[in-house]
């Protein structure tokens, strides 16, 4: 299964997802749409980061022939060339799908007031979130054997867009609904959606207010974690979704409860899908659906409705193997962390040695400062002559924190895939708990004398860090055999040979570095 290319739909920045409404202020029931006025607004269903949702009558000699659903696009959009071309493209491609789980695309206008805007059929039997709050003891979860009519269809559609090159990208209860008995699916390829480093906490709902889907704040609980990180996604980033929706409805509640995009992050890495009122077989194939690396989910969706029903398909030795890589990991951090231990409490203690005092730096500018860290991606407080960093929303590989911060503040940096080294200025004193957990691809830090301490967990799970820089000449730490020692004699942190972190060395002035700090 091939991946998706970028789509320039994924690059929308926020002011182009989170614009002013009052574009449509004109638009009301009665209003007649369209180049040839044959489309007769009815009521809004809905509002999105691409637009608003309208339902319409649509006027053959002005008769009404039949309900359609209009998409009308913001001018924003409308003025992005290469995202109005990926709408065109990814309408057109889904206009071709041929599947009765397929919304039917009717066509892809001009309005001479709003540019362009696309006709879908209206499905009249509301969406699937409101089908499950009808169903009797909806709260407690349903039945497999109810799901399996309205999942197994849906999981052949997307196959099916798949095989096309299709992605849907937004599958959630609110964009599945029913004409008819039949489940089928809207808004193919075309949910509104940005990239998560462009996600503040002033624009984590990725989208506006949609009321036939209550809200689009729920949508990053969906999302596969490979889409969360903005990289490049495939038929399997849809089947995590379909899968969430699925163990939603198994349960009566969706597993994942944070507020914050990257608290639901967090709890993705971790989540286990199993439970004691499942059988094996569907415990085996949750846990298969939601596995975090996006190659260890089934090939297909069909496969996986296949493996809950328990026919071939689901391979119980690859969710052993899953199982047991984990457990490695766990296991080989503990090992880490006892070692780190015995070994601190077991050297001899040194005299510190004095160190020199150096010139104070002038005041910065800190409304020079503000504006660089906001045009840079940094968000942050101040207290007083102290500027901390709360959190990076850039996406930068390589990045210089700006002169005048003084301090990196707990999980600052944490879950930042993408980045590869980072330096800090000598005005930062201090790195906070977790500060660059989780920086998978981080492989060089550059540290000065002026950071005195280090917080718990700072560099945990840098799986890829291989030399953090710092001033040389150092005489206060010293390293032996792959182990680094404090003045004193403590052991700071040590380091299998010839793994992980292969060349250290720490300021002067450093007084603590927390547990698991590397």
């Amino acid at each position: 299964m091939s991946d998706t290319y970028e789509s320039a739909l994924t690059l929308l920045k926020p002011e182009e997802v989170n614009y002013d409404p009052a574009q449509f202020g004109e638009l009301c029931d009665g209003y007649l749409f369209g180049k040839f006025k044959n489309y007769r607004l009815k009521k809004k269903l809905g509002e999105g980061g691409m637009g608003q949702t309208w339902l319409a009558e649509e006027l053959v000699e002005n008769e009404v022939s039949q309900r359609v659903v209009l998409k009308i696009l913001t001018q924003e959009l409308r003025g992005n060339e290469n995202a109005l071309k990926e709408v065109r493209r990814i309408f057109d491609l889904t206009k071709n799908l041929n599947h009765s789980s397929i919304c039917p695309l009717l066509g892809r206008y001009v309005d001479p007031n709003f540019g362009d805007f696309l006709v879908m059929k209206y499905a009249d039997g509301g969406t699937l979130a409101d089908w499950f709050k009808a169903q009797p003891g909806h709260e407690n979860g349903l039945p497999l054997e109810t799901l399996l009519p309205i999942f197994g269809p849906l999981a052949a559609a997307l196959d099916l867009a798949h095989r096309n090159g299709i992605l849907h990208r937004d599958v959630k209860p609110q964009n599945i609904m029913f004409m008819g008995k039949t489940p089928v699916l809207i808004d193919f390829g075309i949910a509104a959606r940005i990239r998560p480093e462009n996600v503040t906490s002033n624009t984590q709902s990725l989208g506006r207010t949609d009321t036939m889907a209550n809200s689009t704040s729920g949508t990053p609980r969906y999302m596969a974690p490979e889409q969360m990180e903005g990289v490049r996604q495939n038929g399997r980033t849809d089947q995590y979704a379909l899968a969430t929706v699925l163990y939603e409805m198994l349960t009566g509640s969706l597993p994942f409860s944070e507020n914050s995009f990257m608290a639901i992050f967090r709890q993705k890495l971790y989540f286990v899908p199993r439970s004691d009122d499942f059988a094996q077989n569907v415990n085996d194939a949750l846990t298969r659906a939601f596995a975090v690396n996006d190659k260890d989910r089934f090939t297909s969706c069909a496969e996986f409705i296949a493996a809950l029903t328990g026919e071939p398909g689901n391979s119980e030795s690859e969710i052993a193997d899953l199982k047991k890589a984990l457990e490695e990991e766990r296991r080989r951090f503990e090992e880490e962390r006892r070692r780190w231990e015995e070994e601190r409490n077991a050297q001899p203690v040194r005299e510190p040695e004095p160190k020199e005092q150096k010139a104070s730096k002038p005041r910065v500018n800190m409304a020079e400062l503000e504006e660089t860290l906001r045009n840079r991606g940094f968000e942050y407080e101040i207290d007083g002559d102290s500027i901390t960093i709360t959190e990076y929303t850039g996406s930068a590989s390589s990045v210089t924190i700006p002169d005048g911060v003084t301090s990196i503040g707990n999980e600052a940096f944490r879950f930042c895939f993408s980045l590869t080294s980072v330096t800090i200025p000598d005005s930062v004193t201090s790195i906070g708990d977790s500060a660059f957990s989780w920086c998978k691809s981080l492989t060089s830090v550059t540290i000065p004398d002026s950071v005195t301490s280090i917080g718990s967990g700072s560099f945990a799970a840098c799986d890829q860090l291989t030399e953090i820089r710092v001033s040389a000449g150092n005489t206060h730490f010293k390293s032996e055999d792959g182990i680094l020692f404090t003045a004193d004699g403590k052991t700071l942190i040590q380091f299998p040979k010839g793994k992980y972190l292969t060349e250290y060395t720490i300021p002067d002035g450093v007084t603590s570095i927390g547990n698991y700090a590397f």
